[in-house]
């Protein structure tokens, strides 16, 4: 028993119980664990017992409020601030927090940099003394590690706390000082803002280089593949040359017709298939997408479910191996149910001695669990999956004998089939169905048979021809893009999910199918000394879920090449990670100037950045092709600081290429009655036409345009919002404070509305920054910290 657990004392009973807080052990216990996630909570207490009880954080409870939150100008020390929608929660955990002894809490958030930065939080947030705060350890919820956990407790590691403050700061002034620029060059989407990121643009761009990779492979012509069926047995046999022309393939079947097909049995050679490794995070989500079609993220969820249940330990690691304890217990598992010879040799290569880094590989807890209760058929195909590569990783390898078997043909070619006969099953043993000794005693009597039959004519069934383009560069699935990204050190573990989703979320990349080429391929059949030949058109090369990239994407990429090219060069995103590695390792201490290195490249590549002009292409001398929030548009100039716009036909699906090569004029582009002329609060102003006339339609309220006195095409955003002022004035007020002032409701909650007589069009505030109440407050007291605020005169 651990030093740090002393027998229970006396004191008063605890009777609140928070909202948000879920124990019924708060009354009663002695310690208390805080995790991040509370699906964990009641396991934990089942397992630790009745003298403790275990909250959660929900996660982080403090953020870095953007580039104001570091101090740029020296010591780049960040300032954290509580995220709002977490302080009614931090609130409770106070509450219960303060029932205990500090010598008596136990932080137990998990173990990766994110989690002991997190835990540093709730020691900051809850006055509890950073050095002396118990840290518990486990990677696995499971009674034996808990209670392992809570009898060797630690302290917070301030080396990894550091390397996360660090990757905290360097993501913030990246974002923060280059995404400002996309805006202006491109558009800026409050609900989905563009952005350049640390290690999220170096993946985009192996997105990027795939698609010109791909662009400028050469076109693959059609290859012929010969498939001979000879025998009773009816064996495939491969013919081991390739031909170009249909009529080669059409010449070598009228040779075959008349040639004596000659059987050779080759000698035999001993042939042996290691098991598969132990799985990090990448070759999880590798094995999830390829077995499962699992996506990264839908892997990570169900992992999350199985790691928090006690079925698998923890699923964000980039270890390969397994803790001595866990070799030793598959050891004697492995040997009772399977053999001894069923267990891999040298089992304790796979061990992990390392005392800094304790991860493990990610595996089941229970090797007798082959199967598992839970209510998501996906979550059980995963653990399926999980075991299956657990027991695999522990067992021996898989031995067979091999034999050639090659027949002559009519050219300097030979037709190949291989026998294989199981020596040993191994790690086969898990999905072999049939016992070994009925495999060995079927292949056996084939082969004596071709034994026989060797040096011999043989007749064959069926010869034909397989038509097929090679396949040339791939499109990245998410999985392979993970995959390349931990080859190349771009992100680690816990990041490689989120990363590929923002990419996708941001509209740079898409999951979609691509489409092949139609080849129009000759085929022949061979049979009873008969030629048959068929025609077909067939598409070949189409690829299914691929990460595509968009139009939006390769802008952004080729904007931060051209101005930030080193900045998110794969090279130096690599030594960035091995920098934030050798701070939480205790090898680089002054992580501050790692974060100012940085920041001085940004200043220094960005001082030809004061002007960015926005993208466009000028498509005559009145439109230009440019790129808005809600898609590519046509834009004109109404006047000196107006513009007007033009929705392209999305039938055409016009690309940035056509526009270069000037595929369309502006007329054939221009959506004829339905046009966005701009954005009023977040949402698209639309003008159409309809029976009685044009309208405008916006948050699905439409009005006449009768009013306005002036052609349709000639409408602004500005006349339009004059039109639905007094609809929007009805239905979404919430508050009137004077005549130019009032409390609207919107579609992201209240706003401030404001439109004095003499101006053209209204302005709008954020509300939500008021501190008092603006629905019982004096009109004038509300007013004053408007004008205040938002420099109002």
């Amino acid at each position: 028993m651990s030093t740090f657990y002393k027998s229970k004392s006396k004191s008063k009973p605890r009777t609140y119980k928070p909202k948000q807080i879920h124990s019924d052990q708060l009354d009663d216990a002695i310690y208390l664990v805080i995790v991040e996630s509370p699906s964990k909570c009641k396991k934990i207490e089942s397992y630790l017992g009745k003298d403790y009880c275990c909250i959660a954080s929900m996660g982080h409870i403090r953020t870095l409020n953007g580039l104001k939150s570091i101090d740029t100008k020296k010591t780049f020390e960040p300032t954290f601030e509580m995220i709002d929608e977490k302080q009614t929660h931090v609130n409770d955990m106070k509450k219960v927090i303060s029932k205990f002894k500090h010598d008596k809490i136990y932080i137990a958030t998990d173990d990766d940099r994110e989690g002991e930065a997190i835990g540093w939080h709730i020691c900051e947030v809850f006055d509890l003394p950073v050095d002396q705060t118990r840290r518990i350890i486990f990677h696995e919820v499971t009674k034996p590690a808990l209670q392992h956990a809570v009898d060797t407790p630690t302290y917070l590691n301030m080396k990894v706390v550091k390397a996360q403050h660090a990757r905290q700061v360097l993501d913030v002034i990246v974002g923060y000082k280059i995404s400002p620029y996309l805006w202006k060059y491109l558009y800026n989407d409050k609900n989905n803002a563009l952005s350049a990121g640390r290690c999220q643009t170096p993946a985009l761009r192996l997105v990027y280089d795939n698609e010109k990779q791909i662009r400028n492979a050469q076109s693959s012509s059609p290859l012929f593949k010969i498939y001979g069926d000879f025998l009773s047995e009816h064996l495939e046999f491969v013919l081991k040359k390739e031909f170009e022309e249909a009529e080669e393939v059409a010449e070598f079947m009228r040779s075959s017709a008349k040639h004596k097909h000659i059987l050779h049995m080759g000698t035999k050679k001993q042939s042996k298939r290691s098991p598969p490794k132990p799985l990090n995070t990448s070759a999880l989500l590798q094995l999830a997408s390829s077995t499962l079609s699992m996506s990264p993220g839908e892997t990570m969820k169900h992992s999350q479910i199985l790691y928090q249940n006690g079925y698998i330990t923890y699923m964000r690691t980039d270890s390969k191996e397994y803790s001595a304890p866990f070799i030793e217990y598959a050891s004697k598992y492995i040997v009772s149910k399977y053999g001894q010879g069923s267990l891999m040799s040298d089992l304790n290569k796979l061990e992990n001695k390392s005392v800094s880094n304790p991860h493990e590989a990610i595996r089941v807890t229970q090797l007798v669990l082959q199967t598992i209760n839970v209510e998501n058929p996906r979550t059980l195909s995963l653990y399926k999956l999980i075991w299956k590569n657990t027991i695999e990783s522990c067992m021996s390898d898989y031995n067979s004998d091999q034999y050639e078997i090659t027949i002559s043909s009519p050219i300097d070619a030979l037709y190949s089939h291989t026998l294989e006969i199981p020596s040993k099953y191994g790690w086969r043993t898990i999905e072999e169905k049939r016992p070994i000794i009925d495999v060995q005693s079927e292949m056996g009597g084939l082969k004596l048979k071709l034994e026989s039959q060797s040096k011999t004519e043989v007749a064959y069934n069926k010869i034909e021809s397989k038509c097929s383009v090679k396949k040339g560069i791939s499109h990245y699935t998410e999985a392979s893009l993970i995959k390349k990204m931990e080859d190349l050190g771009i992100g680690r573990p816990s990041t490689f999910a989120s990363l590929v989703e923002t990419i996708v979320e941001r509209g740079y990349v898409q999951k979609q199918d691509v489409k092949g080429t139609m080849h129009k391929t000759v085929n022949y059949v061979l049979e009873n000394k008969k030629i048959r030949k068929t025609t077909q058109t067939k598409e070949y090369g189409e690829e299914k879920n691929k990460l595509v990239i968009q139009e939006v994407g390769t802008l952004v990429i080729e904007f931060l090449l051209q101005n930030y090219n080193s900045l998110f060069s794969y090279e130096y995103t690599k030594q960035m990670e091995t920098q934030l590695d050798e701070i939480s390792e205790g090898e680089i201490d002054e992580w501050e100037q790692i974060c100012k290195r940085c920041y001085d490249e940004i200043k220094e590549l960005s001082k030809n950045m004061k002007v960015v002009d926005k993208f466009s292409m000028q498509l005559d001398d009145t439109y230009e092709f440019i790129y808005e929030k809600y898609g590519p548009v046509l834009r004109y100039k109404i006047d000196d600081n107006k513009f007007g716009y033009k929705n392209i036909k999305k039938e055409l699906n016009v690309s940035l290429q056509d526009i270069k090569d000037r595929k369309y004029s502006a007329d054939e582009l221009i959506e004829e009655g339905n046009q966005c002329i701009g954005i009023y609060q977040d949402l698209e102003v639309h003008i159409k036409q309809g029976r009685y006339g044009a309208y405008v339609e916006w948050n699905d309220q439409k009005k006449s345009l009768k009013a306005i006195d002036k052609p349709v095409n000639d409408i602004t955003i500005e006349d339009a919002i004059q039109v639905l002022s007094e609809e929007v004035q009805e239905k979404s007020s919430l508050r009137t404070l004077n005549n130019e002032f009032s409390v609207r409701k919107g579609k992201f909650g209240p706003y401030i509305y404001y439109k004095s007589p003499a101006m053209a069009s209204p302005q709008f505030f954020n509300i939500k920054k008021y501190k008092g109440n603006y629905f019982d407050d004096e009109a004038e007291d509300v007013i004053k910290w408007i004008k205040e605020t938002y420099k109002v005169e």
